[in-house]
């Protein structure tokens, strides 16, 4: 195919020694030529790398496109992000995370259909590998960036930024830059104001990107106040881009914030040692402005309305062993599947707290 585009290619490196190896091989490998590589080494303690080198050098023919930028000291997955993206220099960006890897042709499936609908920013089908099972996720989608922006924020489409073909000028015309610190949900502050601010975006149903859910050294593999506090500072700031945008883009966040609360305080309270933090999500979730609460799940407006922390850890641990069970009826009945989805949140769902962000 005709290639009148550069598009860049930027990957954070962090602690991925077991995974950069894979990850590389992929993008290196990619049979779209007119490429830029752009990896940031943000003070990795392993051999990252190393590992890096000694796949470059399969590919000499890369060489001269591949960039490495080393911070001086370790700043995080979102300024590491920004370092990437103001390092760059195709027309095109995409993100890719060093410990996932994708598909040989995704730059170039991308870009035909960029070249076809003229789309500021061009998403794919993506797959989830779990430890013990591997989900094809696929999304569908093609208009206005706004129309876009609005699912985003209501968590109604991917708030991902890797995998996707992004038009690097909303980075730049818009001073669109992570928040440094903030590296849990980094990507759902960015995704949403880019698309705001782009004409159009679409998908493309391949599934091209391999998303890695078994990395444990992951920022949200485990738990943490601190690690759920930085996401809350990402959804802080896209209140205040978005205070004047219009009143449809606030009621999108009142909804989400109000959902991603009560999984937080489920996530929290199925862990001993988070009584003042839950009391500190209830009541940063009762000045969040109103939504119509039928849509949330009955779980979900449970624990953001109980003041006791006896019954909500009571029920979070009982509501954990329920969704194993639950597994097993929707998979050996499913005429009751989904019946019991609209009473309690997935399995999936129930762990966003922890996974929420991740990457």
């Amino acid at each position: 195919m005709s290639e009148p585009c550069k598009v860049s290619v930027l990957v954070p490196v962090y602690g991925v020694e077991k995974y950069i190896g894979k990850c590389a091989e992929s993008l290196f490998s990619q049979t779209y030529a007119n490429l830029e590589y752009v990896f940031v080494d943000d003070c990795t303690p392993d051999k990252s790398m190393d590992v890096l080198e000694l796949v470059l050098k399969k590919h000499p023919e890369r060489r001269r496109q591949v960039r490495m930028i080393r911070h001086e000291k370790n700043r995080g997955l979102a300024a590491a992000r920004n370092t990437a993206v103001g390092m760059a220099s195709g027309e095109f960006v995409m993100h890719v995370d060093s410990d996932d890897w994708v598909e040989t042709n995704i730059v170039e499936k991308c870009m035909v259909h960029q070249l076809k609908v003229n789309s500021d920013i061009v998403g794919c089908a993506h797959l989830r590998h779990e430890p013990n099972r591997i989900l094809e996720l696929v999304e569908e989608f093609e208009g206005q960036g706004k129309e876009l922006c609005r699912r985003i924020l209501s968590f109604n489409a991917f708030h991902y930024v890797w995998g996707k073909l992004i038009r690097r000028s909303l980075y730049v015309d818009n001073n669109v830059k992570n928040i440094e610190g903030a590296n849990v949900s980094e990507d759902l502050y960015s995704s949403a104001i880019l698309a705001f601010n782009a004409e159009t975006a679409s998908y493309i149903k391949d599934p091209l990107y391999h998303y890695n859910c078994c990395n444990e050294t992951s920022y949200c593999r485990a738990f943490s106040e601190r690690s759920n506090r930085q996401d809350w500072i990402n959804r802080k700031h896209l209140r205040e881009y978005f205070s004047d945008k219009g009143e449809k883009y606030l009621e999108a966040m009142n909804y989400e914030h109000k959902r991603f609360a009560a999984l937080t305080i489920l996530r929290a309270a199925s862990e001993s040692g988070h009584r003042g933090y839950i009391r500190e999500i209830r009541e940063l979730a009762e000045k969040i402005g109103n939504i119509n609460e039928k849509n949330l799940t009955i779980s979900q407006r449970f624990v953001l309305s109980t003041r006791s922390y006896v019954l909500t850890r009571m029920y979070s641990v009982m509501l954990n062993k329920f969704l194993d069970l639950r597994r097993f009826v929707g998979s050996s009945f499913p005429s009751l599947r989904n019946s019991i989805k609209k009473m309690f949140p997935s399995k999936q769902e129930f762990a966003e707290s922890r996974q929420v962000g991740c990457k």
